[in-house]
């Protein structure tokens, strides 16, 4: 069932321009701050927007970010990921490029996004880049609500729900509908999410991630046309404090 967003003239119209955008960003030149030689950065099997596997279905999710422990002595690296990707805390997480890598160490529920944080192995620490696949730099910080506008230009990299090997990896361009502290709501195809994937913006903002809510809950719609809300990081890093995890990209 479809939940309807009843915007006002002013906001449609805003809504026209930004599916204007969206098609001009997929043929956009580099945006400020990726050098064109990012494109020929090296994979890592531990980055935003590589593969991990589903333990139980065998299918794949994505990577989102890198999260470094603010603590100046035995500081611990992660990364994050859906929640729907693992068995829950304590579990293994598994990548299809360098098996076994971490612990799943703290969870959220749908209704909060899904996010789920993996505690990196130290022995992997040697596989793990901040590097976006399909961007070729690493995020220079992140939105907030303040500075993320409706019309930015986004992209994300990662696998659609179903994938089962690294070349059904998908690179798609939007556009930035609205955003909270919490939420933002994009024009990047939601019918089937790239689970976990980062969504940065072209400067190399990270937004937030892409998860599964909206496909599971239903789709909010501006008119005809189908948006999707997603976390944003803003409001996994307050809950990741909360939590007690004090941590920052």
């Amino acid at each position: 069932m479809c939940r309807c967003y009843d915007a006002p003239m002013a906001r449609m119209n805003r809504t026209r321009i930004v599916i204007a955008l969206t098609a001009a960003v997929a043929f956009a030149t580099l945006p400020a701050g990726r050098p064109a030689s990012a494109l020929l950065t090296k994979d890592f099997p531990i980055q935003p927007g590589a593969p991990m596997m589903d333990p139980i279905s065998g299918s794949y999710c994505t990577m989102n970010y890198v999260f470094k422990d603010r603590a100046k002595k035995n500081a611990k690296t992660y990364i994050g990921t859906v929640s729907g990707c693992t068995p829950g805390v304590g579990s293994r997480a598994h990548s299809p490029e360098v098996g076994a890598f971490g612990t799943v160490v703290y969870t959220e529920l749908y209704v909060h996004g899904g996010f789920a944080l993996i505690q990196i192995d130290r022995n992997k620490l040697k596989h793990v880049s901040r590097v976006v696949r399909g961007f070729g730099a690493a995020p220079s910080g992140y939105t907030t609500s303040r500075t993320a506008n409706a019309g930015d230009p986004l992209i994300t990299h990662g696998y659609p729900l179903g994938a089962t090997h690294g070349a059904q990896a998908v690179t798609r361009f939007g556009v930035l509908g609205e955003v909270t502290s919490t939420r933002y709501w994009s024009l990047i195809q939601p019918n089937i999410q790239e689970m976990g994937s980062p969504v940065i913006r072209a400067d190399g903002m990270a937004v937030g991630i892409s998860d599964e809510e909206s496909f599971l809950w239903g789709q909010w719609t501006v008119g005809a046309l189908p948006i999707a809300r997603y976390p944003t990081v803003e409001g996994i890093l307050k809950r990741l404090r909360a939590a007690g995890f004090n941590v920052t990209l």
